[in-house]
């Protein structure tokens, strides 16, 4: 039996998120349908940032989140990145220094951080819209095989699936993994990463580099082109791969080996904030896996670290040593 290193390796865009508060009328303006994933260019970028004004700033994105709340509630983690030298990027590393996460911190010289506005509404919806900077140069050079090789699990999240580069970093990444025995895992992104970039997903998909897919029931519609949730669990039955479906307050559903898996979610007075809630589950859900869990216990420990994000104001709440306590 390998004796891995690490938990889980975390691989994606690293952002900084600054957090603007937004009404409906104003997503209408700049042309954003709410709750849905924006890319802007630096152009955009300066667009929305001279209409309104950040009220904070926190390092961010899937994969660092994930990343992050894992090591918060126990997890030995590694992070593979690319981040610029300039204000934002040392901010993030100095942040997953004091998490104990393991990185090179080998920053970009003339190049500027990944930034994701997160347009936060009243009813604590946000709408992302992502720069990506110096991360859409990420490619399959930056996969860091010493690294691959000492990760139990190999988590891929938020890199830009249209791209031909990012593309064939993740086919690399994933190709490693499973050459060194990693449980891989990837997460669908959003609803527009699909829709640009649906024969790649399938195609790393059916390649059986990828052991598993994780997404919210909206983004398994997208992938399967259907109009309802229920049409999608007959679909992942016949898969190879194993998936696993958050359902926002409902909890969530895992399908693997043709049987499917319910586990409810968990109550929360107030939510005050959504951003991160499915990047905490996926903490909750591969940290539980890397202990050998079972699929209801992974369920259950994903449901509750997004509980404690959406109780708080941004993507990683605080968390203790003793969630990981199963």
């Amino acid at each position: 039996m390998t004796d891995y290193k690490y938990d889980i390796l975390c691989i994606g865009p690293a952002f900084v998120d600054m957090f603007i508060k937004v009404d409906d009328d104003f997503l209408n303006e700049i042309g954003f349908k709410k709750s849905t994933w924006n890319r802007v260019d630096e152009k955009g970028l300066k667009n929305i940032l001279s209409k309104r004004t950040p009220y904070a700033k926190v390092s961010g994105g899937c994969a660092p989140n994930t990343a992050a709340c894992a090591a918060m509630i126990g997890a030995k983690v590694a992070f593979i990145h690319k981040l610029a030298n300039d204000e934002e990027g040392r901010m993030v590393v100095d942040e997953f220094k004091d998490m104990d996460i393991c990185f090179k911190d080998a920053l970009v010289d003339d190049a500027i951080t990944g930034t994701c506005l997160i347009l936060l509404s009243e009813d604590g919806e946000r709408t992302m819209s992502p720069y990506f900077g110096v991360q859409a140069a990420f490619g399959p050079e930056d996969m860091d095989e010493e690294l691959i090789k000492e990760a139990k699990i190999t988590y891929i999240a938020g890199c830009p699936m249209n791209e031909k580069e990012s593309q064939d970093a993740l086919v690399t990444g994933f190709a490693l993994a499973k050459k060194h025995g990693s449980i891989t895992v990837l997460n669908t992104f959003d609803i527009n990463s699909i829709a640009m970039a649906k024969d790649f997903y399938k195609s790393l998909m059916e390649s059986g580099n990828v052991d598993i897919l994780i997404g919210n029931r909206n983004e398994f519609m997208a992938y399967y082109e259907v109009e309802t949730e229920d049409e999608i669990y007959p679909l992942l039955q016949k898969e190879k791969f194993m998936a696993v479906v958050t359902r926002s307050g409902e909890g969530s559903i895992t399908v693997k080996d043709g049987e499917i898996f319910k586990v409810p979610g968990k109550n929360v007075d107030k939510v005050v904030d959504t951003t991160g809630a499915g990047d905490s589950f996926a903490s909750g859900y591969l940290y539980a896996l890397a202990k050998g869990r079972s699929v209801y216990e992974c369920g259950a420990k994903g449901a509750e670290i997004a509980a404690e994000t959406i109780a708080q104001l941004g993507a990683r709440p605080k968390l203790s040593k003793e969630m990981g306590v199963f």
